[in-house]
């Protein structure tokens, strides 16, 4: 129910008081009576609607009355200018009797506005906390929550919004674990692999000096097998000279000229066999100090692979071409105080 509002009553304006006559007191008075009994007719309404309680019926009755009152009082103010047309006197009275019939116009217009304004302050309060409440639902699923114009939504609308974002959200959120779960997964496979691969280089480096302790087995064997055929042709060869010596020797006595010249043919053959074996030999001498080399030369890189590898945690072929590139230096003596011993 509306506070407690003041109905003013009509006050009776006395025409005698403003020296007028009574009879022109009543000429003025009857121009005002149309008014004055609309105006009564809404006052009517008025003292009906400021004791409804406060609802949107009341606000609607409110400002439909507050609009009918308007043209009564405008009329009254028109009536009221005729008449202070006619006198000074009869526009005082006029002045007097407006303010008097005006008032409880005045007093109910404020009213009506009140109760009209009251009514505004509580749809605006209901829109700002449903402003509030909406926002507090969406601010989990979105920052901009409260800087959103939430209330102008329906309540199905804000429904759907609020379902959208909190679905777009739970989205998000789920590519984000799938993303950490991808990553995760992909560490460890590349840590699995890793280790294969390690276990790879571990498994070709054993094979490897497996093969080269077989090749340098099988270098002996042919080394040996070498000297032995070298061997073997040379006694095949003083057997040889042993038979012609001997045939010499018989034939000595025979043809001594004969003999000194087949001595000479001899000595000549024998020079150019020597040289022959001797240039074999130093052939041979030679091929085994460039074996040795070599096999020096991959025992020194395959300590500085192993070292890098340990040490700086490079690949094996990374390793071996910087290891190699160390030796050659060493060789070529472009790094001073270090040497080779083969």
């Amino acid at each position: 129910m509306s506070d407690e509002v003041e109905v003013v009553e009509v006050e009776i304006v006395d025409p005698v008081k403003y020296e007028l006559s009574k009879e022109r007191g009543a000429s003025i008075t009857d121009a005002f009576n149309p008014s004055a009994i609309a105006r009564n007719e809404l006052m009517v309404d008025y003292a009906k609607i400021i004791k409804m309680d406060e609802t949107e019926e009341q606000s609607k009755l409110a400002g439909d009355l507050l609009k009918k009152f308007v043209p009564v009082r405008t009329g009254m103010k028109r009536i009221h200018s005729a008449q202070k047309e006619l006198f000074l006197r009869g526009g005082q009275f006029c002045d007097a009797y407006l303010r008097a019939e005006v008032a409880p116009i005045l007093v109910a217009e404020a009213a009506l506005k009140d109760i009209k304004t009251r009514e505004w302050r509580k749809e605006a309060l209901r829109i700002k906390q449903l402003q509030n409440d909406r926002a507090e639902l969406l601010a989990p699923y979105v920052e901009d929550a409260h800087e959103r114009d939430l209330a102008k939504f329906e309540a199905d609308e804000f429904d759907a919004l609020l379902a959208m974002k909190k679905k777009e959200h739970e989205d998000k959120i789920a590519a984000e674990k799938k993303v950490e779960d991808d990553r995760i997964a992909k560490e460890k496979a590349e840590a699995e692999e890793n280790e294969r691969i390690r276990k790879e280089n571990a498994r070709l480096e054993a094979e490897a000096k497996e093969r080269e302790a077989k090749a340098k087995a099988e270098q002996i064997e042919r080394e040996k097998a070498e000297a032995e055929r070298i061997a073997k042709e040379a006694a095949e060869r003083a057997a040889i000279e042993a038979e012609r010596e001997k045939e010499r020797k018989e034939a000595q006595d025979k043809l001594d000229a004969a003999e000194a010249e087949r001595k000479r043919v001899e000595a000549e053959v024998k020079a150019k066999e020597e040289a022959e074996a001797k240039e074999r030999a130093d052939e041979l001498a030679r091929a085994k100090n460039k074996e040795n080399k070599a096999r020096v030369h991959n025992e020194i890189i395959d300590g500085i692979v192993s070292a890098l590898q340990a040490d700086r945690g490079l690949t094996e072929a990374d390793a071996r071409r910087m290891g190699k590139d160390i030796v050659i230096a060493i060789v070529k003596g472009n790094i001073k105080n270090v040497s080779i011993s083969y």
